[in-house]
């Protein structure tokens, strides 16, 4: 199950980490960059229902999908993730 968006301390919008993994996914998969994700999600109702975004929900947008993927990178969790879900889906 998703979690909700909440608001922190400072104001801004946190989204849940398998909600932004799943955009992830779904720009590897359909090779968009981080403007086109943005604008996919804004548009497209099979990307938000994917990522678990209601028609009211704010979407991410490109410079915190690029930050999300910098942390997980930076982590060294991209390959092995990716690595997961294809070994999944085989």
């Amino acid at each position: 199950m998703l979690i909700a968006n909440k608001t922190n301390r400072l104001g801004a919008s946190s989204y849940a980490p398998i909600m932004m993994f799943k955009i992830l996914l779904l720009q590897s998969w359909h090779n968009l960059s981080d403007v086109k994700m943005e604008n996919m999600l804004a548009r497209d109702l099979l990307f938000r229902q994917f990522v678990g975004l209601n028609l009211n929900d704010s979407i991410p947008d490109h410079s915190l999908i690029w930050r999300f993927r910098e942390k997980l990178e930076k982590a060294n969790l991209v390959n092995i993730l990716f690595d997961n879900i294809n070994q999944q889906l085989a």
